[in-house]
């Protein structure tokens, strides 16, 4: 994997190359099967530490009260007012 200068200017707890350097091999192999969706457990991690999924703060409560399929409506409308915003901007 090429890594890019924004990678290498990273302290090593955020670099994402380094993200399954501790992890057992056992669970990467699992992983790499299909046996453990790494999708999910990152998105539950995340609801663990009251964090949406771009990491922001919104409480504990709030994410446990939106179901996987909520939180991916939610999502989706919002990318979709994020296009609209972008294309109201260039018209005015």
């Amino acid at each position: 994997m090429k890594t890019t200068k924004k990678e290498q200017n990273l302290p090593d707890e955020q670099n994402p190359i380094y993200t399954f350097s501790c992890i057992h091999t056992d669970i990467l192999a699992k992983a790499m099967k299909g046996e453990i969706d790494l999708f999910t457990l990152a998105k539950k991690e995340l609801q663990n530490r009251g964090l949406n999924n771009d990491g922001l703060w919104v409480g504990f409560k709030q994410t446990k009260l939106l179901t996987p399929n909520q939180i991916k409506a939610k999502e989706s409308l919002i990318r979709e007012i994020k296009v609209l915003q972008n294309h109201l901007s260039k018209l005015l």
